[in-house]
Order: C-alpha cells, then structure tokens, then sequence
C-alpha cells in the first residue's frame, strides 16, 4: 500500500478515516435504506405526521439584541449554527433550503437568511449536500462577496463554482489565526471525524472530512461536524484541555448497523461529552432532515435523559432552534434568550 507522505490519510486519491481502514459501510446497503424509505414516504404522504414523529422546539421570538462583548452561538438547525463576537460573524456548515428532492427540510430556518447578518467566515467539516449546500453559500455570498470560507482538502474547486473566491484548505491539526484590528486572535484549527465524503457517483471519498475548533473571545467552541464516535474525541481534549462548548452530533442512529460507522446516536454523543470533560454541550444534527429511521427527536429525547440519568444535565444546552445562547465569562450554564436580527440598530 503506498501512502502519500504529504497527507498521511490520501491513499490511491482517496482520503480514509486512517492508514488500515476498512470500507466498513457498504453505499448499496445505504441505497436500499434510502429507497425503502422513499417508497414509505410517497405511501405516508397523505397522513399527518404525528407529534412523536416532529416537533422540535423552534423559538420565532426574535427578540434577542446580543452584547458584542460576548461570545454568541446560536443552532439554526441541522449543523448549522450562527457564531457572533465583537462584530465578526462565522457560520458552520450552513443549509438555508432542502437537503435535496428526496431529503425535504422538516424544521423552518430562524433565523431567517433575510435576517442574518452578513456572514465573515464559514466553516464547512465535509462535502455533503447536507453540510455544503451549494445554494445556501451562493446566497450567503452574494450578501457578503468578501466572505472566506474554511475547508477539508479537494474542496476548493467545489467551492469555488459558487462564486466565493477565497478558500482555504486544511488537513487535520492544521490552525489559521485571524488578527483583526478589534477581534485579536480568532484561531480555527481542522480537527479529525470518523466520516466520508461523497457529491456525485465517482467521488467517494476524493474530498477530506473533519471538525473545527474555534477560538475567538477567549472561548474555545468545538464543532464536530458530522462524525462516528471514536478515539479522536479524546486525542482533541488531549491539544484543548479546556473546551468551553461542544457541538455534537446525536442523530441519525437508527438503524444502528448502517449508521454506527459514520454517526453517533445519543448514547455515543454522551461518551464523546465525557471524553472531551464536560463542555457545555449543544446537539446538532437532529429535527430537520428525516435521515434515519427513527423519528426526528427520538435522538434527542434520548440524550435528556441519559444526561440526566449521569448528572450532567446542567450540561445541556441549546436544544431550541433559533434561540441565542451566551457564553458568559464565567464557568456558569449559558443563559438562553430570545433572538432578534443582529443587523437592527443598537
């Protein structure tokens, strides 16, 4: 086996999770899932979802007029998730529409694209649809043309089809500080996932996969993007002893035997908690886009209880879509508050 020197992960022009790895999910069994779960749909689509099936908590308040001298975070839903400090705006994996004509949104966006502030920075862990969403940075490019945009290797070109013109391409444990006149030091570092990458049908894995760390306000916010449990959770804490807040993954975990290879459910979500010691922890990726076959807030429901269960509840924020949460100075739970447009006038 030859493996390219330069990027230890690039083996034969394809990038694996590590040097002995095995294609341990296999795409045609994900094909079928999928078409059975498509047929079910277009039987079902007359019926009305219950409420067991969706309703995450959504907060159309818009209220919300946050202290720039606080770092602010909030889930829009999915992995998307709007960070604010000082005037700098940064955007992970962001999807404004449908993941694609099989994949329909089930969450609203709040906030609303119109409603966002222009974005500086976006922050993309790896090439799905679902996580780079070609429309949504066409839109958050023509709000901003300056905007800069962060991502795994062999993404540039990709990228670059939306109009955005610099982009930066990182291999894992590879850092960029940013120095601003007001903002000193805002550090992003691409970090490892257990995942894959794929747009069309002869790309399989052509693109790099990963997470970010983000420090900015003397914050250190962990990103996990899209990723199975492993031990790269606790290689990340052993370089970010203090990791303030984390967002993570929960869904989708069913069924286990196709998803355990490339997702957490919540169970593994809370191992990840515990290997990174504790953060404030926000989930993601769960109530918007119906991936898996368990219902969209099973995950979740889930995770409420096991953080209970372990007695780190307190630990647990950030499970209404829309709604700001402030990283205050001190080590206490963030407070949540209602949202209103970051571009009103102070």
């Amino acid at each position: 086996m030859r493996v390219n020197k330069k990027y230890p992960y690039l083996i034969k022009k394809r990038f694996q999770n590590s040097l002995h790895e095995n294609r341990r999910f296999s795409l045609l069994t994900a094909f079928k899932f999928h078409a059975r779960k498509f047929l079910k749909t277009l039987v079902m689509s007359k019926t009305k979802l219950s409420e067991t099936h969706y309703v995450p908590l959504i907060d159309h308040s818009a209220t919300y007029l946050g202290n720039d001298a606080q770092v602010c975070i909030i889930p829009m839903g999915h992995a998307t998730s709007l960070i604010r400090y000082q005037g700098a705006t940064i955007i992970t994996d962001p999807i404004f529409y449908h993941s694609s004509w099989l994949f329909k949104r089930q969450a609203p966006l709040i906030p609303a694209p119109e409603l966002l502030p222009a974005i500086d920075y976006i922050l993309i862990s790896h090439s799905h649809p679902d996580h780079c969403d070609m429309k949504t940075l066409r839109f958050i490019h023509k709000r901003n043309p300056k905007v800069v945009v962060y991502a795994p290797l062999g993404l540039k070109n990709i990228l670059k089809k939306t109009g955005i013109s610099t982009v930066h391409e990182y291999t894992w444990w590879q850092s960029d500080q940013i120095n601003l006149p007001h903002i000193p030091h805002i550090t992003f570092t691409f970090l490892p996932a257990l995942h894959w990458s794929q747009r069309g049908i002869f790309d399989y894995n052509r693109t790099l996969w990963g997470s970010w760390m983000i420090q900015i306000g003397g914050k250190t916010i962990y990103f996990a993007g899209d990723t199975a449990y492993g031990k790269h959770f606790a290689d990340i804490h052993e370089q970010f002893p203090h990791i303030d807040c984390a967002l993570l993954p929960i869904a989708p975990g069913e069924p286990r035997s196709l998803m355990q290879h490339t997702h957490m459910d919540a169970e593994e979500a809370l191992q990840a908690f515990l290997d990174l010691q504790k953060p404030f922890f926000i989930p993601i990726h769960w109530g918007v886009f119906d991936f898996g076959s368990e219902s969209l807030t099973h995950q979740l429901s889930v995770l409420m209880q096991r953080m209970e269960e372990v007695g780190e509840s307190a630990r647990l924020t950030g499970m209404t879509i829309g709604k700001a949460i402030v990283l205050e100075h001190t080590q206490e739970l963030p407070t949540t508050r209602p949202y209103v447009p970051l571009t009103s006038s102070k």
